[in-house]
């Protein structure tokens, strides 16, 4: 997104006040190289090697914070496909008191107590190109946004005004992790007609975002504080949806449990009607009213979240979408052993309210548990850990083993695999063909 040079000047102007002594710039950042390769080729135009390289630059004088990213994602194969992306990452001024905290300008702002699924973490969206690889953290995308929060003492009430409209980062075609994979080269390489070929090459997505002005706008609020030992809020978020709602695929007649292969396409080709129309997608607004609360109980820190959407977007078998009232709701637990073992489990139902039989890889009740295992092997420099997510009802995963290398000051070295299992209908088991080896340096300055 481009933004005004006026507004950028005006953050950099206010944050350097003219007649203020100098003060000294602390400068920091960090690099990140990573690489993957497929563990089988098993696909004429899967990406068999990926290679990223991302790079944060962070510079603080007095109340200004200002950092740029450079960052760079290739995938190779057959189908192969590059972005790059140099822009502002953060950029804000921050004002506090003991009872006032008045931060403007581009800024992640985390919501929310669990890991790794958060229903009430929900005012940056996410860059989902390399879908759930990258660590939560490092998926959030930084907004343009005024948070507010007064406190006292043990209870804080904030306030979030979002003015520019940002949705989350995927493809459409053409990656491993793409919403529609590989399809277009898929349809190339097929013996099917050349007309079919053309017609599906030739998908286009017209994709309309809101438009700019006070109506765009998204406003959030959040109450809470502490009670003894338990940290709880209250929040509200009203906002546009970063995922994208399906209004129109050219394509009619379908009728389908997986969107991401040829076959499931055409298994009926006599029934389809291609029209001349486009893929059209929107962003559509939606209330989201959320809990969240943090504890500890002996050994164990607790937390949990839940979060109603007045209206969600889902996709469906016929490739558009259908608004449903949601419920999601995340528990969790972790605990470090005495001999230092770290466990963390979560659990998390998500229930579709007046649910459609045609929506594709979620049921009316989802269930869903996540976590994390680790170990320290050597000292506290090397690390062994074994991240997971299962959805219970289709019995798909995402399972992560993991080296983690950090001896040399500054540098950390992260070794493992990805690998995904389930049917082909399912939302992760449509990525078992992904599976890869992956290493990543980050090194911090």
């Amino acid at each position: 997104m481009n933004y005004p040079f006026w507004l950028i000047a005006f953050i950099i102007t206010v944050g350097f006040p003219i007649a203020l002594p100098a003060a000294p710039i602390a400068f920091s950042g960090s690099t990140e190289f990573g690489s993957s390769l497929d563990t089988d080729d098993n696909h004429s135009s899967e990406n068999l090697t990926s290679f990223k390289n991302r790079t944060i630059i962070k510079a603080d004088y007095k109340q200004l914070t200002l950092s740029g990213i450079s960052d760079y994602l290739y995938f190779g194969a057959e189908d192969k496909r590059e972005d790059y992306d140099l822009d502002i990452y953060e950029m804000y001024l921050r004002y506090s008191t003991p009872s006032l905290d008045i931060v403007l300008g581009k800024q992640i702002k985390r919501w929310g107590k669990t890991d790794q699924i958060s229903p009430v973490d929900t005012l940056n969206p996410e860059n989902r190109t390399e879908f759930i690889l990258p660590s939560y953290e490092d998926r959030k995308i930084p907004v343009w946004m005024a948070d507010i929060t007064f406190r006292k003492n043990d209870f804080f009430i904030e306030g979030v005004l979002i003015p520019f409209f940002e949705p989350s980062r995927f493809h459409y075609f053409g990656t491993d992790w793409a919403l529609f994979s590989h399809l277009k080269n898929d349809f190339k390489n097929s013996s099917l007609p050349s007309f079919l070929k053309s017609y599906f090459d030739s998908l286009h997505v017209n994709e309309t975002e809101p438009d700019s002005g006070l109506d765009s706008f998204e406003y959030a609020v959040r109450i809470g504080g502490t009670i003894d030992r338990l940290d709880y809020g209250f929040t509200y978020h009203y906002a546009n949806e970063d995922l994208p709602n399906f209004q129109n695929f050219p394509v009619k007649n379908l009728s389908l449990n997986n969107f991401g292969s040829v076959q499931s396409l055409v298994s009926n080709p006599g029934s389809l009607i291609l029209t001349k129309e486009n893929i059209e997608t929107t962003y559509l607004r939606t209330s989201i009213v959320g809990f969240e609360f943090e504890t500890t109980v002996s050994d164990f820190g607790l937390r949990g979240e839940a979060a109603v959407k007045d209206n969600e977007s889902f996709l469906t078998g016929s490739l558009t979408s259908v608004r449903n009232p949601s419920l999601f709701w995340v528990i969790g637990a972790d605990y470090l052993s005495s001999n230092q073992w770290y466990f963390n489990f979560q659990f998390a139902l998500q229930h579709i309210y007046d649910y459609d039989l045609s929506i594709l890889y979620f049921e009316s009740n989802t269930y869903t548990l996540t976590g994390e295992i680790k170990k320290d092997l050597v000292s506290d420099w090397l690390n062994a850990s074994l991240q997971f997510t299962r959805i219970l009802n289709d019995n798909s995963y995402y399972l992560s083993p993991r080296l983690r290398y950090t001896y040399i000051k500054n540098l950390e070295v992260m070794l493992g695999l990805n690998l995904f299992g389930g049917d082909e209908d399912s939302l992760l088991g449509r990525y078992n063909e992904n599976d890869q080896v992956f290493i990543n340096m980050k090194y911090h300055f």
